[in-house]
């Protein structure tokens, strides 16, 4: 089994490091804000994330492409699903940002209509999420430009699933 990895932000950098006692399925996460008063650890603020944030679609490897490809119902064999342009960490980190003031627990699921030259048309959600966050995750993902979907060897329009869980950073990992 993989443990998580998770992504801290700091004023000077971003790094990658093992979660210990963290293993469930959701592989990544996102900590974010100062630290607590009496603790040197960022809290989570948004996780949920199964694929690497860095990578490109054509730079995942056939298991992480296979968690994209999961979300959707059927995909035929050689087609692709839509996927943001410069992966997912732009996308979490603005959503963080956000996340670090309101610091609101709730979860967000949209739906992103891309046509076949990579751009949003529209886009659905809902959730739990504080509206203010709901609007922004939307307006962040229509303003996201995204490797277009290929159907029979050709671009084509096909939606894109997001789900992101935020987290208020009093909440405390599940242990493995």
């Amino acid at each position: 089994m993989k443990c998580a990895l998770s992504v801290v932000l700091s004023v000077s950098c971003m790094t990658l490091f093992p979660v210990p006692g963290h293993c469930d399925e959701s592989d990544y996460g996102l900590r974010g804000g100062e630290p607590q008063t009496g603790s040197n650890v960022r809290k989570y603020l948004v996780k949920g994330i199964r694929v690497p944030m860095k990578k490109h679609y054509e730079q995942l490897t056939a298991e992480e492409k296979a968690v994209v490809i999961a979300s959707y119902e059927h995909i035929d064999a050689g087609d692709e699903p839509p996927f943001p342009a410069d992966g997912l960490r732009p996308i979490y980190v603005a959503i963080l940002k956000l996340q670090e003031k309101l610091r609101e627990p709730g979860h967000v699921t949209a739906v992103v209509t891309v046509d076949a030259t990579g751009n949003p048309t529209s886009v659905a959600s809902s959730g739990s999420a504080n509206p203010e966050m709901a609007n922004f995750v939307d307006s962040v993902l229509m303003l996201t430009r995204f490797k277009p979907a290929v159907c029979a060897g050709k671009p084509c329009q096909m939606d894109y699933p997001f789900t992101v869980e935020l987290l208020s950073g009093n909440e405390r990992p599940v242990s493995g």
